[in-house]
């Protein structure tokens, strides 16, 4: 089976293709893991709701600050 396609490349594909990825930020500048961080933040989390989107429904959530919800 061949594979068939659907648009037209434009013009300038081939040099979209050899082109340098381009980073808009260095890494070195992110800050690092702090693990103690995050542990300490999920020790105070406590579940308010629980929604599921079954795998491929497509269906978006709108997520709430607590000022909005009464919490």
């Amino acid at each position: 089976m061949t594979k068939r396609t659907h648009t037209t490349p434009p013009s300038d594909a081939e040099a979209r293709r050899r082109a340098l990825p381009v980073l808009t930020y260095s890494v070195e500048q992110l800050p690092s893991f702090d693990a103690a961080f995050y542990n300490r933040t999920r020790a105070e989390l406590s579940e308010i709701a629980e929604f599921t989107v079954p795998p491929r429904d497509a269906k978006a959530f709108e997520v709430l600050i607590p000022e909005q919800v009464g919490h």
